[in-house]
């Protein structure tokens, strides 16, 4: 699976539109893809070792959760999200009528 880069459209997205970007990746079934949006975000707004010290993760750990090969911890993630002020939101999936 070729996953799709966002780079500098996430920067100019930013934070606001960010979950548009989530919906098309999990439309597509590239969480990969997601996982590098984040990054991506984190690099056109912050840097990698001040989030990682907010999120309680080590900078190593971070790059690996958001890469291709990521599979971060639920509580890793939420905490990842939060330093980058988002949050993780569930909602009921809609079904077509």
């Amino acid at each position: 699976i070729k996953t799709k880069r966002y780079g500098a459209s996430v920067e100019k997205r930013g934070v606001l539109k960010f979950h548009l970007i989530y919906e098309e990746c999990a439309t597509d079934g590239q969480f990969d893809a997601f996982l590098i949006a984040v990054r991506d975000l984190i690099q056109a707004n912050s840097s990698m070792s001040k989030v990682a010290e907010t999120a309680g993760v080590g900078r190593q750990a971070l790059y690996q959760m958001l890469s291709e090969e990521g599979n971060p911890r639920l509580h890793n993630f939420a905490a990842v999200l939060k330093a980058i002020g988002l949050k993780l939101k569930f909602e009921p999936e809609r079904k077509a009528a």
